[in-house]
Formats: structure tokens, sequence, C-alpha cells
């Protein structure tokens, strides 16, 4: 099959993404339609809280597989004004009883494996809306309802299926065809819409119209939350009205730490995706970045890149679960001898031992701890404003796509109560793997704003090792390809652009199973990026999934900073 011109829209589409460069706001996201309601923020004088804001509730219009206002977010957050770094964990709370709760990302295989993909025993206390408003309090100019207008215009006037969500659907709708609520809102006339056909959500607009006109308390404890505890129990979830209304965000001190260079914040505990990228950069970083930097072309180099992820996911998680997310643990494995070590481990892994051999005969070896044909069903944008204030935001439907199928005035709620957590410990919040990260190279306002969805930290990590420490530029680091599968009997699943002879030498020298997946895999990260630059801030978006960029060549007119409630009327 070969193709040819016209092309559709590659915003919509995989494919090469321009990139945008401006000094008075730039915004990157997995959709146009949320770009463009993100820069139209902007251009009003909002705030980069109030772009993300505006963007976070489109998305769960336009992107019901990924995200969805019942799921959990992470808000990574730089203000200009003060200098201030802030992360807020709004993630979800393991209800009081219900699904096992795994002790980690492997261990939730098994886990998710036990119940059904419709058990209402999957289901969460939902996180996302109040941690978004009290951020949006926290920093928005623009008024929360005006934040919410356009995702309430989309829903209720419609927008056109495209290939990544119409793929989704299909792949889910015997989970969607479950529940009478999810037939109605993703199969209307008994299949998925075609592409380019108009989607409507009506009974969302009329949940985000409650929302803008009486706050996030609609979700916590109104009408909503009542409505979301009758028909989530009807599926087998056992959760009240007072779990909704008693979970809140946090406040936590961005995980800090220093790599090739530069300072990098992210993620902190219990939150998993932080520590990975750090422990993959610092862990690379002692390896020695020039017995990696070929992995394309040189087997040695992808074995022991492959160690370097490996050995950071395990020891991420062995912190995680095993030191019950303790800072000091994870200090000490970031601390220069214990990454001294790590490194020297991946080094050696690229010592050839012997002469080549067959690979051993018998079964496949395991998936990897997420097959390829899976995503963790999120989405990620960033902003920066014309005052240089950037936020970076990940947030997730949490579990299957979609959740379990159930869907309650147009929301579909999330799968994630069997995510990893507190062994023991009911009511306790969730442990994700979000990774919104801020690199500062010589002060403290960052030059890199980013995040991903799909391979999420690790996806991040693979970027910013390319970009700091293999000195690509950021195009060419986000182009690169990616692989997922760095456990001892994982089958490594890499991106169709290594060297087929490369994988060869792997699987003969290092006894290493391998599997080519698609050259761009849309489950394999959607790194969106801002850099700071000689001539201005530059927005990146990831060629493997739909996306766009944004920049502003003149700012909005000057807003002073909110101090009313958040829902008051739009200006």
């Amino acid at each position: 099959m070969t193709s040819s011109e016209p092309r559709p829209a590659t915003a919509l589409e995989q494919g090469p993404k321009p990139t945008a460069t401006g000094s008075s706001g730039v915004v990157s996201a997995s959709h146009p339609l949320v770009v463009e309601a993100m820069a139209d923020a902007l251009r009003a004088g909002g705030s980069a809280a109030d772009a993300v804001t505006t963007g976070v509730l489109l998305q769960t219009v336009v992107e019901p597989q990924m995200t969805s206002l019942a799921g959990g977010v992470g808000i990574l957050s730089h203000d200009a004004r003060t200098g201030a770094y802030a992360y807020l964990d709004g993630e979800l709370a393991h209800t009081r009883s219900g699904a096992p709760v795994a002790r980690t990302w492997r261990e939730y295989d098994v886990v998710q494996a036990a119940l059904g993909d419709g058990d209402g025993r999957r289901i969460a206390v939902p996180g996302l809306v109040r941690a978004l408003a009290e951020h949006h309090r926290r920093h928005g100019r623009l008024s929360w309802a005006r934040c919410l207008a356009p995702a309430e215009e989309v829903a209720r006037d419609g927008f056109a299926m495209y290939s990544f969500l119409y793929g989704e659907t299909y792949l889910a709708q015997e989970r969607l065809a479950r529940y009478a609520s999810g037939r109605a809102e993703f199969l209307p006339d008994g299949h998925v819409p075609p592409v380019g056909t108009r989607v409507r959500r009506p009974a969302l607009a009329e949940t985000l119209h409650a929302l803008a006109t009486e706050g996030p308390d609609h979700m916590a404890q109104g009408a909503w939350a009542a409505a979301f505890v009758e028909a989530a129990r009807s599926t087998g979830a056992d959760l009240g009205v007072d779990e909704l209304r008693d979970h809140g965000p946090v406040d936590a001190e961005p995980l800090t730490f220093r790599a090739f260079g530069a300072t990098v914040r992210s993620a902190p505990l219990p939150a998993t995706g932080g520590a990975l990228v750090a422990l993959v950069l610092r862990v690379a970083e002692r390896c020695g970045v020039d017995l990696l930097r070929d992995f394309r072309t040189d087997a040695a180099a992808l074995a022991r890149l492959r160690a370097v992820v490996g050995l950071a996911e395990h020891v991420s998680d062995l912190v995680a679960a095993n030191a019950g997310g303790s800072t000091e643990a994870l200090a000490a494995v970031l601390d220069d001898g214990a990454s001294a070590v790590l490194g020297d481990l991946s080094r050696a892994v690229g010592v050839r031992r012997g002469p080549e051999q067959p690979p051993a005969p018998g079964p496949a070896a395991p998936a990897t701890t997420r097959a390829p044909a899976s995503s963790v069903n999120t989405s990620h944008l960033v902003a920066v404003d014309a005052e240089g204030s950037s936020v970076s935001v990940t947030h997730s439907v949490c579990g299957t796509t979609f959740g379990t199928g159930l869907v309650v005035g147009g929301v579909n709620v999330n799968s994630g109560n069997g995510f990893p957590g507190e062994v023991g410990v009911r009511g306790g919040r969730v442990v994700s793997p979000f990774p919104p990260t801020m690199v500062s190279r010589t002060d403290a306002a960052p030059d890199i704003v980013t995040g991903s969805p799909g391979l999420a930290a690790r996806a991040v990590a693979h970027v910013l090792l390319g970009r700091l420490g293999f000195g690509l530029s950021m195009t060419e680091a986000i182009d690169a390809p990616r692989f997922q599968g760095s456990g001892l009997d994982d089958t490594l699943h890499v991106e169709a652009r290594v060297e087929p002879t490369v994988l060869d030498e792997l699987t003969r020298t290092w006894r290493v199973p391998v599997s080519a997946v698609a050259p761009y895999h849309w489950h394999f990260g959607d790194v969106h990026t801002l850099e700071r630059g000689e001539h201005g801030i530059t927005g990146h978006a990831d060629p493997r999934r739909p996306g766009s960029v944004v920049a502003l060549e003149a700012p909005g007119p000057r807003l002073e900073p909110r101090t009313v409630h958040p829902t008051e009327g739009a200006p």
C-alpha cells in the first residue's frame, strides 16, 4: 500500500509536527482543538494555569480514551514572579474496600488480570477536578467558567471523529457495550462513529455546565457525586459519597536532582515517574554516554541502554514499594556512589562474553510489563505564558481505555483502584507513573518543560537523555527510536528504526528476545515539550500521535491575579 497527496493534517494524525517559537506564550498538546483553546486563553490575558485548565477540561471531551473528569492528575508548575516550583498531586484514592492493591507496576498487571474490565471494584475515588480547580484558584486569571466554556461548547456542538479515537474505541467496544451508559455515550448507533463524522456529547455538556456554575463541589459532594456513587455501586464498587467529599489534592515538593550539568525537577514520591526519570539520567551519566549514544547501530550500546532503563525501573519500584515511597531511600540510590555502581553494572552488560550463540529453544519470553498494544491511557500538555510562568500537566482516566465502560453524566469513570499504593492501607492515594518534568541549565527558570503519556516516564527519560546526554536537538531527541521491555525476562519491543542487524546481534550475543514494532508506535509516548532558546521558546509535539503547537506573537491584555472564588462568572 502506498500513500499519496492529499494527506490529512498531521495535527490529527501521526507524522512530523511543525515546531513554533514565540516569546509571549507557547502551548503544546495532543489535539488541535485543545491547543487552540489553550492559546485563546493566553490571548485573553490568561496565565499558563488558565491555559492548562482550559486544555485539560477540553481533553476530557475529545480524548475520552485517555482522560476523564473522574480521573487523576499531576501538576508541576513554575511561578516566574516568585521563582517557586510546586507539585500538586491530584491522584485517585483507593476505596476503603475493592480491588486488591498492587505493590508495584509489575504486580498491577496480575491484579488487573484477576478482575474483569468492567468490574466496579476497579473504580477509585476521582482526584482530577478538585486538583485542577485548586491550581486554577492559586494561579489563574480568567474565571473558572471561562476555562470551562470551550469544553462545554465542543461537547454540545461536537467534534470530528479522528483515527486515534476511532481505533481505541473500536478496540474497547466490547467493554463499552457492557453498560447502557457506555453504549449511549460512545456507540450511539450501535457502532463506532466513522472517522470524520461529528461526535456530540450532550450529557457531558450538561455536567460541564453544572461544574461551571456550581464549582468543583458538584463532582465532589453534589448531584454528580451522588449519581456516580450509586452507579458505581450497582457495578460492584464499594464506596460512599463521603470518600469523594474527603479526598482532595496534596501539595508536595518536586523531586529535584542534578544530571548532565542541569537541575531537573519532576514528580515526587510516591509517584514513580520522577524517580524513574532521575535514575535513568543519573545511571546513564555514570555509565558513560559514549557507550550508549550509538544504540541504533551498535548492539552493545543498545544492550547497555536497556540495562540502564531496566535497573532504573527495578530500583524505582523497590523504592516506591519496599521502602514505602521513602524520599531518603531515593536520595540514597541517587547518590553519586550508588549511581556509579549502577552505571558500572550497565557498562558491564556491553562486554562480550564468549562466542555468539543462537537463541535458546523454547516458548517465547514473557511480554514486557506493558505490552506495546496497550497504553496507560493518559494525556499530557504544557504551557508557558508571557510572564514566563510554566505548567506541565499529566492526567489520565487511569486503567483501561475509557475506564470500566460505565458512564455517569457523560463522564467515563476510571478503573485505577488496583494501581499500586500502600499495601494493607485502604483509602490511601494511588501511586501514579506521571512524569511532568522541568529542566534548568543555567538559572532558576526552566529551560525545558516536558512530559508524556504512553511510555510516560520512560519516554521522558529517552528524550532528556538524547537532549542532555547525547547532544541531539530537541526535534531529534523526540524523533529517536524508543523501546520498552528492559527487565531481565522481558521481550525488548523496539521501534523498527534500529538497524535489523543490531537486533539480531542483541539476540545472538546477549540472548535478549526482541520484537520490532511500528517505526513510530503510538503507545510509545507522546512527548510535548517547550524549550527556551536564543530566539524565544520553541514548542514541540511528538510524531507518534496527534498534536500541535501554537506560539503567540504578542501578549494578551494584562489581567491581575484572581482573588475571587473560581466559580465567579467569566469576564
